[in-house]
């Protein structure tokens, strides 16, 4: 009976201890997350793209960003169209989390070619930065800050070796007027 009582105790006190843990890494991812708050919501505007020597072509965007799972992970759905013939050019879903363990911030994303990722990202003062190693088109850096007028104004650089930045992406969004204050 003494067995069964102390193998009973040892039991209770593992489960308050990850229960207790689980709390603890909830509480950090949610801190570290809160740091995005100035992304929530719908926002659209327009922008630019230029790929190699091609002319740049401008396209509308809308972006939908929501915390989820309770604070801990942040959905970015974006959907860009050609500004001529209304067609979609762009459909993405991106999902950014604070990896605990690692102490850093990743983005996963998807696109409507096809391609999908995880990307290490980091964030400062109302800025998110994430950067895509590819072997074919080299480092891309996207940087999203909100600019005077309170707007997401994100940027696109890339760059092959030991080449400079350059870049290549442009686009300025306003916040849906109803969630200005948000």
């Amino acid at each position: 009976m003494k067995n069964v009582l102390l193998t009973l105790a040892i039991s209770l006190c593992l489960v308050f201890k990850i229960h207790a843990q689980e709390n603890t890494v909830k509480e950090a991812q949610k801190a570290a997350m809160k740091k995005l708050e100035f992304l929530t919501g719908d926002w659209e505007g327009k922008g630019w793209v230029s790929m190699g020597q091609e002319q740049r072509e401008e396209f509308l965007q809308t972006e939908r960003v929501r915390f989820k799972t309770d604070g801990t992970t942040l959905l970015i759905e974006g959907q860009g169209k050609d500004t001529e013939s209304n067609a979609i050019t762009h459909d993405a879903l991106a999902i950014v989390y604070f990896d605990v363990r690692e102490k850093k911030y990743k983005f996963d994303s998807h696109v409507m070619q096809g391609y999908h990722g995880s990307y290490d990202a980091m964030v400062k003062q109302d800025t998110f930065i994430w950067k895509i190693e590819n072997p074919y088109a080299g480092t891309m850096v996207y940087t999203i800050t909100l600019n005077e007028k309170g707007q997401w104004f994100e940027i696109g650089e890339r760059k092959k070796g030991d080449e400079e930045l350059t870049q290549f992406f442009e686009m300025t969004l306003t916040k849906n007027k109803s969630q200005e204050n948000e």
